[in-house]
């Protein structure tokens, strides 16, 4: 709901239209897969400050309702869009460590370490405890 409503706060051009684009006679699978497609671009392009950390909170919201696969899809819609964000991976990781899916955290908290020097835009005390709380979850993991 929030990456919908930031994108009709930032003038997408579909919303635009009005209600007339919502009579449109579309399956409603083939209107869901081409919007997962269309939505980490729009999210980029809309660049709206934050849109990332509220995408990251729902996710959240869903970890901790135990809506595992909603929760994964919403942060998977965030790594699209913001693939150079090392935060991204991580809550990605921690959805994936929640779900039991041991091989897809292990591979995002590792996309994580691999992505600390590469991002530019996160506060590097913030990075550091990402890159901790990544190897302080790896070794956990490689213990089970």
């Amino acid at each position: 709901m929030i990456i919908l409503t930031g994108l009709f706060l930032a003038g997408w051009p579909a919303f635009a239209q009005g209600p007339d684009l919502l009579k449109v006679s579309v399956q409603p699978q083939t209107l869901i897969a081409d919007l997962e497609k269309a939505i980490p671009g729009l999210m980029k392009e809309a660049d709206i400050p934050g849109l990332s950390i509220a995408v990251i909170r729902d996710g959240y919201r869903l970890l901790n309702s135990k809506k595992y696969p909603e929760a994964i899809a919403v942060l998977k819609l965030n790594v699209e869009a913001y693939p150079e964000s090392a935060n991204v991976y991580d809550s990605l990781a921690e959805a994936y460590l929640k779900s039991d899916n041991k091989e897809q955290a292990v591979a995002h908290y590792k996309k994580v370490l691999e992505m600390i020097p590469k991002d530019k835009k996160a506060d590097r005390a913030f990075l550091e405890g990402l890159k901790s709380n990544g190897l302080e979850k790896l070794k956990e993991l490689e213990k089970k």
